[in-house]
Protein backbone atom coordinates (compact mmCIF):
# COMPACT_ATOMS: atom_id res chain seq x y z
CA UNK A 1 0.00 0.00 0.00
CA UNK A 2 1.16 3.52 -0.04
CA UNK A 3 -0.21 6.92 0.23
CA UNK A 4 -3.18 7.95 -1.96
CA UNK A 5 -6.92 8.19 -1.88
CA UNK A 6 -9.12 5.39 -3.09
CA UNK A 7 -12.10 6.94 -4.81
CA UNK A 8 -14.63 4.65 -3.15
CA UNK A 9 -13.26 5.46 0.30
CA UNK A 10 -13.08 9.27 0.07
CA UNK A 11 -16.27 9.68 2.10
CA UNK A 12 -15.02 7.32 4.81
CA UNK A 13 -11.73 9.24 5.05
CA UNK A 14 -13.54 12.58 5.22
CA UNK A 15 -15.76 11.26 8.02
CA UNK A 16 -12.72 10.04 9.96
CA UNK A 17 -11.22 13.52 9.75
CA UNK A 18 -14.44 15.11 10.90
CA UNK A 19 -14.49 12.74 13.87
CA UNK A 20 -10.83 13.48 14.60
CA UNK A 21 -11.60 17.18 14.68
CA UNK A 22 -9.46 20.10 13.72
CA UNK A 23 -6.96 21.57 16.11
CA UNK A 24 -5.49 25.05 16.15
CA UNK A 25 -2.12 25.43 14.48
CA UNK A 26 -0.35 25.74 17.85
CA UNK A 27 1.30 22.48 18.84
CA UNK A 28 -0.30 20.86 21.85
CA UNK A 29 1.95 19.31 24.45
CA UNK A 30 2.75 15.84 23.17
CA UNK A 31 1.14 16.46 19.79
CA UNK A 32 2.73 14.18 17.17
CA UNK A 33 5.16 15.83 14.78
CA UNK A 34 4.22 14.77 11.26
CA UNK A 35 6.47 15.54 8.30
CA UNK A 36 6.62 14.58 4.65
CA UNK A 37 10.06 14.96 3.07
CA UNK A 38 11.40 14.42 -0.43
CA UNK A 39 13.58 11.38 -1.06
CA UNK A 40 16.81 12.57 -2.68
CA UNK A 41 20.08 11.29 -4.07
CA UNK A 42 22.42 10.49 -1.17
CA UNK A 43 25.13 12.55 -2.89
CA UNK A 44 22.97 15.68 -2.49
CA UNK A 45 24.28 18.26 -0.04
CA UNK A 46 22.79 17.92 3.46
CA UNK A 47 20.83 14.75 2.57
CA UNK A 48 19.84 12.64 5.57
CA UNK A 49 20.49 8.90 5.29
CA UNK A 50 17.64 6.64 6.39
CA UNK A 51 18.54 4.01 8.96
CA UNK A 52 15.70 1.75 7.80
CA UNK A 53 16.33 -1.33 5.65
CA UNK A 54 16.43 -0.33 2.02
CA UNK A 55 18.09 2.91 3.03
CA UNK A 56 18.04 5.88 0.78
CA UNK A 57 18.26 9.51 1.73
CA UNK A 58 15.78 12.27 2.37
CA UNK A 59 15.91 16.02 2.09
CA UNK A 60 16.83 17.90 5.29
CA UNK A 61 13.70 20.07 5.11
CA UNK A 62 10.08 18.95 4.99
CA UNK A 63 7.67 19.63 2.13
CA UNK A 64 4.87 19.76 4.71
CA UNK A 65 5.10 19.53 8.50
CA UNK A 66 3.64 20.42 11.87
CA UNK A 67 0.97 23.09 11.63
CA UNK A 68 0.41 22.27 7.93
CA UNK A 69 -1.67 19.32 9.17
CA UNK A 70 -5.16 20.32 10.29
CA UNK A 71 -6.66 16.96 11.22
CA UNK A 72 -5.90 13.27 11.50
CA UNK A 73 -8.07 10.20 11.69
CA UNK A 74 -8.14 6.41 11.57
CA UNK A 75 -9.71 4.44 8.74
CA UNK A 76 -10.04 0.66 8.88
CA UNK A 77 -10.33 -1.05 5.50
CA UNK A 78 -10.41 -4.51 7.03
CA UNK A 79 -8.58 -6.63 9.53
CA UNK A 80 -5.00 -5.39 9.71
CA UNK A 81 -5.57 -2.77 7.03
CA UNK A 82 -5.50 0.38 9.14
CA UNK A 83 -4.56 3.74 7.69
CA UNK A 84 -3.66 7.02 9.29
CA UNK A 85 -5.54 9.73 7.41
CA UNK A 86 -4.16 13.27 7.46
CA UNK A 87 -5.59 16.55 6.18
CA UNK A 88 -3.54 19.63 5.34
CA UNK A 89 -4.44 23.29 5.06
CA UNK A 90 -5.00 24.58 1.50
CA UNK A 91 -1.57 26.18 1.01
CA UNK A 92 0.24 23.08 2.24
CA UNK A 93 -1.89 20.75 0.12
CA UNK A 94 -1.06 22.84 -2.98
CA UNK A 95 2.67 22.82 -2.09
CA UNK A 96 2.64 19.04 -1.60
CA UNK A 97 0.81 18.30 -4.85
CA UNK A 98 2.96 20.76 -6.79
CA UNK A 99 5.94 18.75 -5.54
CA UNK A 100 4.26 15.42 -6.45
CA UNK A 101 3.46 16.60 -9.98
CA UNK A 102 7.03 17.84 -10.48
CA UNK A 103 8.52 14.57 -9.16
CA UNK A 104 6.24 11.90 -10.61
CA UNK A 105 6.91 8.34 -9.46
CA UNK A 106 9.41 9.48 -6.82
CA UNK A 107 8.98 8.33 -3.21
CA UNK A 108 8.58 10.62 -0.24
CA UNK A 109 9.43 9.90 3.38
CA UNK A 110 6.64 10.10 5.95
CA UNK A 111 7.96 10.78 9.45
CA UNK A 112 6.11 10.83 12.73
CA UNK A 113 8.02 12.07 15.76
CA UNK A 114 11.26 11.80 13.77
CA UNK A 115 10.71 8.14 12.84
CA UNK A 116 10.27 7.13 9.19
CA UNK A 117 6.90 5.38 8.95
CA UNK A 118 6.88 4.72 5.21
CA UNK A 119 8.43 5.82 1.93
CA UNK A 120 5.50 5.63 -0.50
CA UNK A 121 5.37 6.72 -4.10
CA UNK A 122 2.46 9.13 -4.43
CA UNK A 123 0.92 8.26 -7.78
CA UNK A 124 -2.28 10.27 -7.77
CA UNK A 125 -1.70 13.92 -8.67
CA UNK A 126 -5.34 14.87 -8.02
CA UNK A 127 -5.71 16.93 -4.85
CA UNK A 128 -7.79 14.82 -2.48
CA UNK A 129 -8.97 16.28 0.79
CA UNK A 130 -6.87 13.79 2.75
CA UNK A 131 -3.92 11.43 2.43
CA UNK A 132 -3.84 7.83 3.62
CA UNK A 133 -0.60 6.73 5.26
CA UNK A 134 0.19 3.07 5.84
CA UNK A 135 2.86 1.60 8.09
CA UNK A 136 1.17 1.85 11.50
CA UNK A 137 -1.01 -0.51 13.50
CA UNK A 138 -4.53 0.35 14.61
CA UNK A 139 -3.50 1.01 18.24
CA UNK A 140 -0.61 3.23 17.08
CA UNK A 141 -2.99 5.27 14.93
CA UNK A 142 -5.52 5.60 17.77
CA UNK A 143 -2.76 6.88 20.09
CA UNK A 144 -1.66 9.46 17.49
CA UNK A 145 -5.24 10.68 17.02
CA UNK A 146 -5.62 11.12 20.79
CA UNK A 147 -2.33 13.03 21.00
CA UNK A 148 -3.32 15.25 18.06
CA UNK A 149 -6.65 16.10 19.70
CA UNK A 150 -5.16 16.75 23.17
CA UNK A 151 -5.78 20.25 24.53
CA UNK A 152 -2.79 22.61 24.38
CA UNK A 153 -2.62 22.77 28.20
CA UNK A 154 -2.16 18.99 28.37
CA UNK A 155 -5.29 18.32 30.41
Amino acid sequence: MGMGMRGRNCMRAAMALLLAGSVSSAHAAGRPIIEIRAMVDCAAADSVRLAAPGGGCMAPAAIVKGADFTGIGHVRFGRGQDMLVVAMNDASRRRFYDYVRAHARMPVAVLIDGRVISTPVVSEPAQPGALEISGLTGPQIDALVLRFRAPAHGG
